[in-house]
């Protein structure tokens, strides 16, 4: 498929491949229909991100960079989502959600999967 996508644009696989491989909203891998960003930067981690990350895998029954098993989430750690100052802080697809909980947490997922924003 790279190999493909590389010809289109002119470049070469190898090239793409460092492209792709290096932005961390990219992948070579298939993703769930809703990828779920946790940030775990500094000031996440210092207001809860852990906590929220291992409710996520709880609720989801994944793992950091694995798919649900219906294919509907992808969870992610990212590294920051810029949007500190309401930390912690997670983002599904273009979604932002920020001051969480893990209570918070069933809620937002369920929401995403009956078609919502939250």
């Amino acid at each position: 498929m790279l190999g493909e996508v590389a010809r289109l644009l002119g470049t070469s696989p190898a090239q793409l491949n460092g492209f792709v491989t290096f932005y961390t909203m990219l992948s070579t891998e298939p993703r769930g229909q809703h990828v779920v960003r946790v940030c775990t930067s500094g000031p996440c981690h210092v207001t809860g991100a852990p906590s929220i990350v291992a409710e996520l895998k709880r609720l989801l029954g994944v793992d950091i960079g694995e798919t649900t098993s219906d294919g509907m989430f992808t969870l992610e750690a990212s590294s920051c989502l810029g949007i500190c100052g309401v930390s912690p802080a997670l983002m599904i697809d273009d979604d932002a959600y920020g001051n969480l909980t893990p209570e918070d947490l069933p809620r937002i997922l369920d929401a995403k999967r009956a078609g919502g924003a939250q």
